[in-house]
């Protein structure tokens, strides 16, 4: 970005636009002055910006204050002078017939002049806040730099929307174009307010103004369509000048259209900046420490890098965050927001739909359908309206759909387009309703008027056409499920022979190749389609067009069925499980060997998503879940394997490669994390009878082919094994030498070594390389399955490990090298080799960690250059060639930027953070002396702009690395490393919490990486702190840290307070409803997570705690502890938590001041529908009773006691492996013994039977749910023995099996007692030993079960 003067910026203006006349100007010149006039302006506000710090590091305000002045009165003059020209030309812009090349460069000028003037309004939000800012900084040096980019009064913005205004009243398109422009460009200016409401703003003068000229438009049209109706009857071929009028006005209507979308996109702007920060706060904040000068940044260029770079992504953040990547648009068409947060653009909404934004919808319509448009040439036309169109539903949806007629205006005009444009702009316009009905309020008001609905579902008429369209009724509109339908039976390369003859494709999950994209794009269209419209009211329509489709008996349509049954499946399992029996039926007769290849293909498809959706949760109550299994893989599983085998000898390489692919999938099932150990014990069972015959249909198959012809079929056949492998575990290690030999050759394909045995070249083809990283990688997953106890992959293990560091070292020394194996495939093998590899890994630590390391440390790739401003708002572009990503923005004072981000690098980072997580789990201890530098390489990476996949792998990664830090330090005497889990653990938890507050709510897999890596990091620094060393955490960290913490809180619980209230209105069906819950069930877990930290900074500081637990916790969580606080059972579940845990760690006082509350709340807790609340209330009920004074409990005691023995009874009826709430129980033994029957208890005296409160108890031992109430209610249990209050005669046997167990777990590595209740457990064996017969001793030892056995023998030992 070069610094201009202001000097040379006026000679540049004045020399080629000053000195000329109106009727003899040269365009060229002219046009070559704007651009370098805008380039200029675009660059002068960051300019004046980057001196005004200079001049502060200087002391000389008054400097950059008479600088600001200068460039405003610079500015001033220039919209002046351009306005003049603008307004003069549009008077002149008539012209003769011979002139019309004259008048199109003018048209061009005035376009260009209304970019630079677009830009000095844009320039002036940057820079007349910064005049005002610096004269409040005069009067408050040594105060960090805050520059408000609200706008209060500046009047440029004004001056131009008053001088076009009536041109735009009259429809005149240049004049129309620069509205949107200065909208688009300078957004928060429209804001301006000129009276004291909302509707007094800028934006709602300029809505007048469009009013009118949609009018203007509208009356030409009528006029339009009545001539061209008479020329019709008179059997003419219209005119010229009358197709030049028609194109012209539905040129005018797009930029009416374009100047709505960007005049609603600047106030919804406007309205999310006031949410986030507040309606009395200052927006677009930016401060500048005063730490930031000269004597800390070496140069200019630095600053200006910096800076630069660091407000550019702000601005990607504001902008992009009107439509994030999960599809929920901006306030203005938001699915989530709180409608008290919409602020004016309701009012916005009404004043656009009020003018009739339908206009424009009946204009496209006829345009499309009316008999007179047929021989107007309009789809150039229609095409750039459809890209308004997209662009509108995009980014401001609510436009389309203000009220209900104007959505049903505008579902019959994209309709219109879908079913009468020509081919190419058919699935464009289903795109842009799709992309509509995809905001939540839209599909709201589908649903309550079902006439619009089934527009949209099934149009005017429900007939299939083929390519030759024979038997279309030009008069009705077809609906989205029938346009779909066509395009992915007929929008499929025909050539079957050329498909099956291309390569495998090593990304390619569906039948796809050039010339399928049609298709392809449709049947994304229909999935999102039927998520969005509800899929209850949908299926029937899909499935009669499938039977339609598969009584056609040609290749197109049984494939077109197959697409479309896939589609229903994935959209909405839970509608469509009822039809798995036919579906699977219908694959499995489709994937024989005698139907088409591309039949066969995608039959393969259909089975292998039905192995991913084999389970789905439905509902069983408002917010529990219930996993109900398709069972597609039990009933079925034997035939689909013995299909995907036998598909594995096909003579196409593409279906050979998708049978590997579908097999994968039978494998991995949902990989949903909550039932994956279940999901695989399920498939190890189904594939281990068939796993021989799988591997030898794969090494005769896919694996017999030419490898350099089909190293993609080998890539999937490699991702199939080591599937197998990781399902069947060490069952694998039967196969390996099978397997092995052949990996470690094609880790190695095609490369060549030196005179020292390195690898130094080889084939550089992307599918060899992706080949040797496959090899590599699968051989690892085959070694992690089979474990290393066996030895077997003890030499390929180290073998592997030199190829990787070899090759690590190769791409590190030599950068520009060509890759000859991925990296990220490197990292990821050698994490998997170094938890097999245990402790005889640790030589190659030091050599590995410093390539990862390396990674993490490159600077991003990012590059900023200017952009196309037509660019503006749309949606991210991926390179795949070149592994970028690129977003254009426009910045003020800056102009605009593309943004080009390097994703490639995002993706290394990531897998060099993973590895380093897997390195740090597979060594433990060993990677402790490791862990302080990985943890300060990390901790910048926690607020890595770029990329929040970065972020949550460096998160994940610093809980293994923190643990291990944690572990060294309890055994090294090293003093360097003791202290350093006191070192790092503010820095991390702090880093992680404010790094919460920046991501959006909405981001639910981001936020729960976080909250979980920081819920367990504070376990491990409460663990360590029980050790006996010093806390890691001061108080005054611990009170910025859980107030950070209870900030993200209180996000998550508005979030969920909405999304529940969207449950409770009954609008949406079961899939909707299931997708629904599995949001509210993770962000439940993330909940869960943010109350754990606070917890383990409440267990760990103690006492010390209390004054934040009074400032912060008590006035937040104390109205949410009784059901009438809040509707979110798991806000409920927090506060008894955390008042649990204060009662329990924070003193004598504290458990006096709170109880109180707790008591009120578990009253009614312990009846509450909800397991979690039951759970935690009755672990309440044990603390209060151990803690809190008996006035707490009193009123109570003698209810709670009969409530805990209902549960408790339980115990003592069933083995505890068949109580389906064995937590609940076990703690309502603990809670009952705590009342009533140790020498603490403070309810002794209550009505019921002591003896029978002792019986449940003794039959409930020992507890091994929570190891702290088990130490205490076992050493409680000694006590009993010891005092004899135990009938020894009557309850010895039980007293013996007691004990056994108790020890036995000990063993087993189950904390659940105290070194001093072991000692006295075999104090107790040693006094039995004594007291009673030693033959009746034994037979009561004989009835034993065999682990109590096993506890007693150890015993008697120690007794001994």
């Amino acid at each position: 970005m070069s610094c201009i003067s202001p000097c040379r910026l006026c000679l540049r203006f004045h020399r080629p636009c000053l000195n000329h006349d109106f009727q003899t100007y040269s365009p060229t010149m002219t046009f070559l002055a704007c651009v370098l006039l805008r380039r200029d302006v675009s660059s002068l506000g960051s300019w004046v910006w980057l001196q005004a710090i200079l001049e502060e590091d200087t002391g000389d305000l008054s400097g950059a204050l008479n600088l600001c002045n200068d460039i405003l009165s610079l500015m001033s003059h220039i919209v002046e002078f351009l306005l003049e020209c603008f307004v003069h030309m549009g008077t002149h812009s008539g012209g003769n017939d011979d002139d019309a090349l004259r008048q199109k460069d003018i048209r061009a000028l005035r376009r260009q002049i209304g970019q630079v003037i677009a830009e000095v309004c844009s320039c002036e939000t940057w820079v007349y806040p910064l005049q005002q800012q610096l004269l409040l900084e005069q009067t408050k040096r040594g105060t960090a730099w805050t520059w408000t980019f609200a706008l209060s009064s500046p009047s440029l913005t004004v001056t131009v929307l008053r001088a076009i205004g009536p041109a735009c009243n009259a429809a005149d398109k240049p004049s129309l174009d620069l509205l949107s422009l200065l909208a688009q460009r300078a957004p928060l200016a429209l804001q301006e307010n000129e009276g004291h409401t909302a509707e007094g703003s800028l934006t709602f003068s300029v809505i007048s103004t469009l009013h009118g000229a949609t009018q203007v438009v509208s009356e030409k049209w009528k006029r339009e369509l009545e001539t061209l109706q008479s020329q019709k009857k008179q059997t003419f071929q219209p005119p010229l000048d009358s197709q030049g009028e028609v194109r012209h006005i539905l040129t005018v209507a797009n930029s009416i259209l374009e100047a709505m979308t960007h005049v609603y996109r600047a106030s919804g702007i406007w309205n999310k900046l006031c949410c986030e920060r507040g309606a009395g706060e200052n927006l677009l904040v930016f401060q500048r420490k005063s730490a930031m000068n000269k004597k800390k940044i070496a140069s200019t260029s630095k600053i200006n890098s910096k800076i630069f770079q660091h407000f550019m992504m702000q601005m990607i953040q504001i902008q992009t965050k009107m439509c994030d990547d999960n599809g929920n648009h901006d306030v203005m068409g938001s699915e989530d927001e709180p409608l008290a947060q919409v602020m004016t653009t309701s009012s916005l909404t009404t004043q656009m739909g009020s003018f009739g934004v339908s206009s424009l919808w009946t204009i496209i319509h006829d345009a499309c359908t009316a008999d007179c448009f047929s021989k107007v040439s309009t789809a150039n036309e229609i095409s750039t309206i459809l890209q308004t169109l997209s662009h509108t539903a995009s980014i401001c949806p609510m436009l389309l759909a203000g009220s209900i007629d104007i959505l049903h205006h505008t579902c019959r005009a994209l309709l219109s387009i879908a079913t009468f444009a020509t081919d190419h702009l058919r699935l464009g316009a289903i795109h842009t309703l799709v992309t509509l009905l995809g905001v939540h309020q839209v599909a709201s008001m589908l649903q309550e008027y079902p006439h619009v609905l089934s527009l949209c579902i099934n149009g005017e008429n429900s007939i299939i056409q083929n390519n030759d369209h024979q038997g279309q009724n030009h008069q009705s509109l077809r609906g989205v499920i029938q346009i779909c339908a066509e395009n992915i039976v007929n929008g499929v390369d025909e050539d079957v022979d050329s498909w099956s003859q291309s390569k495998v494709g090593l990304y390619e999950d569906v039948a796809h190749s050039d010339d399928d994209d049609i298709a392809v794009f449709a049947q994304e269209l229909l999935e999102d389609f039927l998520k969005h419209a509800g899929a209850s009211k949908c299926l029937s329509s899909v499935f009669e067009l499938v039977q339609t489709l598969l009584d056609m008996n040609k290749w197109q349509a049984s494939r077109g069925a197959l697409c479309m049954l896939e589609v229903c499946l994935v959209s909405a399992p839970y509608s469509f499980s009822r039809h798995i029996p036919v579906a699977i039926e219908t694959a499995l007769r489709l994937s024989s060997p005698e139907e088409c290849v591309r039949v066969q293909f995608q039959a393969i498809q259909l089975l292998a998503e039905l192995c991913r959706v084999d389970e789905i949760k439905s509902e069983t109550s408002t917010f529990g879940e219930q996993t109900e299994k398709l069972g597609v893989k039990n009933q079925y599983g034997d035939r689909i394997i013995s299909t995907l085998t036998k598909a594995m000898r096909c003579c196409c390489a593409k279906v050979v490669g998708h049978a590997c692919a579908a097999l994968s999938a039978f494998c991995r099932g949902s990989n949903s994390t909550e039932t994956q150990d279940e999901e695989q014990n399920a498939s190890k069972f189904l594939i281990l009878p068939h796993l021989s015959d799988i591997l030898i249909a794969i090494t005769s198959g896919p694996l017999s082919l030419d490898m350099a012809e089909h190293a993609d079929v080998f890539t999937r056949a490699f991702d199939a094994i080591s599937c197998l492998a990781y399902v069947v575990k060490e069952s694998f290690a039967e196969f390996y030498q099978q397997i092995m030999p052949g990996l470690r050759e094609c880790a190695i394909y095609g490369l060549k070594k030196d005179f020292y045995g390195n690898y130094i070249e080889g084939s550089r083809a992307e599918e060899i390389v992706l080949l040797r990283g496959g090899a590599i990688e699968t051989a690892s997953v085959v070694g992690q399955a089979i474990g290393g106890s066996n030895g077997l992959f003890n030499y390929d293990a180290n073998y592997f490990m030199e190829l990787i560091l070899s090759m690590l070292t190769r791409h590190e020394s030599a950068k520009d090298a060509p890759t000859l194996i991925p990296v990220d495939q490197l990292m990821t093998a050698s994490a998997r080799i170094a938890s097999v590899m245990k402790d005889e890994y640790i030589s190659f630590l030091p050599k590995m960690l410093p390539h990862l390391l390396r990674i993490l440390k490159e600077a991003a790739d990012v590059t900023i250059t200017d952009g196309d401003p037509n660019s503006i708002g749309q949606e991210s572009e991926y390179d795949d060639d070149n592994g970028t990503k690129s977003i254009t923005v426009a910045v003020p004072g800056m102009g605009v930027k593309n943004v080009v981000i390097n994703s490639i690098r995002m993706q290394e980072k990531c897998q060099a953070a993973r590895a380093i997580h897997e390195h740090a789990s597979g060594v433990g201890l060993a990677f402790g002396p490791y862990a302080e530098e990985c943890i300060g390489v990390f901790l910048p990476l926690l607020s890595y702009q770029y990329s929040a996949d970065v972020r949550c792998a460096v998160a994940q990664a610093l809980d293994p690395v923190f643990e291990s830090a944690c572990e060294y330090s309890s055994k090294t005497t090293d003093q360097s490393h003791i202290s350093v889990p006191q070192k790092v653990f503010s820095p991390i938890v702090m880093g992680i919490s404010k790094q919460l507050l920046e991501e959006e709510v909405d981001d639910v897999e981001t936020v729960f990486a976080l909250s979980e890596a920081m819920s367990n990091i504070s376990y491990y620094a409460f663990i360590h702190t029980k050790t006996g060393v010093r806390s890691c955490m001061t108080c005054i960290d611990a009170k910025q840290f859980v107030s950070a913490v209870m900030q993200v809180y209180d996000k998550c619980l508005k979030r969920r307070k909405y999304m529940i209230e969207k449950v409770l209105a009954g609008k949406l069906d079961q899939d909707q409803m299931i997708d629904h819950n599995k949001l509210l069930h993770v962000q439940s877990e993330i909940l869960t997570c943010l109350v754990d930290c606070i917890g383990y900074a409440l267990k760990t500081l103690k006492e010390l705690f209390v004054p934040i637990f009074e400032e912060l916790i008590f006035p937040f969580f104390s109205p949410m502890l009784n059901s009438s606080g809040s509707i979110d059972s798991k806000a409920r579940l927090g506060a008894i938590c955390l008042f649990d845990d204060c009662v329990e760690h924070c003193g004598q006082f504290a458990a006096t001041k709170y109880g109180r509350f707790l008591a009120d709340s578990i009253t009614q807790g312990i009846a509450d529908r909800d397991l979690g609340i039951r759970e935690s209330s009755v672990y309440g009920i044990a603390q209060l009773a151990r803690h809190s004074p008996p006035a707490c409990l009193e009123t109570y005691a003698e209810n709670l006691v009969q409530y805990l023995i209902d549960i408790a009874k339980e115990g003592a009826e069933k083995a505890k492996e068949d109580i389906e709430h064995i937590r609940l129980v076990e703690n309502s033994v603990s809670a009952l013994a705590t009342m009533t029957l140790f020498k603490s208890s403070q309810f002794s005296q209550v009505s019921v039977s002591k003896t029978e409160i002792m019986q449940i108890f003794l039959a409930n031992l020992p507890l091994k749910e929570d190891c702290d109430e088990a130490k205490f209610n076992h050493e409680g249990f000694c006590d009993l023995v010891e005092s004899g209050q135990i009938n020894l005669e009557e309850s010895i046997e039980r007293i013996m099996q007691i004990i056994g167990e108790i020890a036995d777990a000990l063993n087993d590595g189950f904390e659940i007692a105290t070194k001093e209740t072991y000692t006295r457990l075999a104090g107790i064996i040693g006094a039995l030993q004594s007291q009673v017969d030693n033959a009746l001793l034994q037979q009561y030892f004989s009835n034993l079960t065999a682990d109590a056995q096993h506890g007693i023998v150890m015993l008697m030992g120690q007794s001994g």
